[in-house]
């Protein structure tokens, strides 16, 4: 049972535990005002509040005069394609960066664009490799953040997908994060079985679905414990925290597969891919990753939304062609365009429920650095200067938001990395390699 201190003070790694008929739950918390110092702006024992790092990766890039701001600086104006955002409102914490190219060249786009511009690397020497690293020659950007930012939580890092369909409609489940660039890292497609790693062995039990029986019940006692010593803003939270993860539950138990719960890929008929639940899947998934950042179980995610060249059927919006494919059509721009809003608004749905998440003075989203890029400007040309890029979030304090950046020099868009590793607190003069390192960070950015 937990026991708080004389002046209500709440350690950050507090957890709830339950257990019954031999299963044991351990739940985590979010940031409570309890666990913070008098002012908010820290942890009641002195340290600075937690930061987050993430990647969202979208494929086949955007249409470029529908999202590129046609002014600089704060309150840009908004365009078509970041209307979803502003619709979200999240357009206060996020920021632009246009004009970045990126510097391996158009040859075999796809790949080397997804290289690049995760790692500011690629082997021109080798073929490409479809499906994996694209060649990069260095580690992703998110894995020099686990470096600085992992510190003992529950999960080094957090990589979930939601649409399979790669090129061609071959299944490609690979994630965009690689500490080998041949190996990269799985992305968890499945909501019930990031709850399953996220929420402890007890959901795992085989008859705990079937049996209706929920994590939250097996924490009730310790839950109820800590509510009657919380203050009253405090146990709002905590019933709030707790509520979300029952309607997580409820969604998992009443329809697992809707919720992208499939069978291995080599497992499925061809066409399902073109029928992937890909709003279900990315809703609960979301929900998901935002409950695991709030309660600390990691600082680190990589949130693939689709695949390079990635041939997603959005069917949530109509569309009765591959992504892909449509791209590559000169008649279907429009549609190409719809479906980039519409993977903005999922982006947007996702940043809003950081921006909902209440830190002491200020919110979740506050305290996150979140590189948002695709491996083409255009996907129709393979265009590989105007790189689409947003940086979401003020990652503690050091990030500048809200403004729109242009590089006029066609700088290398490895610049915006670096930039963010800068901002989280990793000590590198430079990122990528060859005709892809940089050592300039993007002034702009930094607050």
């Amino acid at each position: 049972m937990l026991v708080l201190p004389g002046r209500r003070r709440l350690s950050r790694r507090a957890v709830l535990r339950g257990a019954t008929a031999g299963l044991t739950a351990t739940l985590g918390l979010p940031i409570l005002d309890a666990m913070l110092d008098d002012h908010g702006t820290a942890l009641a024992g002195g340290e600075a509040m937690p930061v987050r790092f993430g990647v969202f990766f979208w494929g086949n890039g955007v249409r470029l005069e529908q999202w590129v701001p046609q002014q600089v600086g704060p309150d840009y104006p908004v365009t078509p394609l970041l209307q979803p955002l502003d619709d979200a409102g999240v357009l206060p914490w996020l920021s632009v960066a246009s004009g970045f190219v990126c510097p391996f060249g158009q040859e075999v786009v796809h790949d080397v664009g997804r290289a690049a511009l995760l790692s500011g690397s690629y082997d021109v020497g080798q073929p490409t490799v479809i499906g994996l690293g694209g060649n990069a020659t260095e580690r992703s950007v998110d894995r020099y953040a686990v470096d600085v930012l992992a510190n003992g939580t529950p999960f080094s890092s957090l990589e979930i997908g939601v649409s399979k369909a790669g090129f061609g409609l071959v299944p490609d489940t690979n994630s965009v994060s690689w500490e080998e660039p041949l190996s990269p890292l799985p992305a968890e497609f499945s909501p019930a079985s990031l709850y399953q790693r996220l929420f402890g062995d007890a959901l795992a039990e085989a008859g705990l679905l079937e049996a209706r029986q929920s994590v939250i019940d097996l924490v009730k006692q310790d839950a109820e414990a800590l509510s009657a010593k919380l203050g009253a803003k405090d146990r709002a939270r905590l019933e709030a925290h707790l509520d979300g993860l029952r309607d997580i539950e409820k969604q998992l138990v009443a329809d697992p597969l809707a919720c992208g719960s499939f069978d291995p890929p080599d497992m499925l008929p061809e066409e399902a891919l073109g029928n992937e639940p890909i709003a279900e899947r990315a809703k609960a998934l979301a929900d998901l990753l935002v409950i695991a950042l709030s309660c600390d179980l990691t600082r680190v995610f990589n949130y693939r939304y689709q695949p390079a060249a990635g041939d997603t059927y959005f069917h949530p919006i109509g569309a009765t062609e591959a992504h892909h494919v449509m791209s590559h059509d000169s008649a279907q721009q429009d549609g190409v365009a719809a479906i980039v809003a519409y993977i903005m608004g999922e982006l947007g749905y996702f940043l809003s429920q950081l921006a909902a998440v209440e830190e002491g003075a200020v919110t979740l989203l506050d305290n996150t650095a979140v590189y948002c890029v695709s491996e083409v400007a255009v996907g129709r040309t393979h265009v590989t200067e105007d790189i689409p890029i947003l940086v979401a979030g003020r990652a503690g304090g050091t990030l500048q938001a809200g403004v729109h950046v242009r590089s006029t020099t066609g700088a290398s868009a490895s610049a915006v990395p670096l930039t963010l590793l800068r901002a989280i607190g990793v000590d590198v003069d430079s990122f990528g390699e060859g005709i892809g390192k940089t050592y300039d960070v993007v002034p702009e950015l930094l607050a």
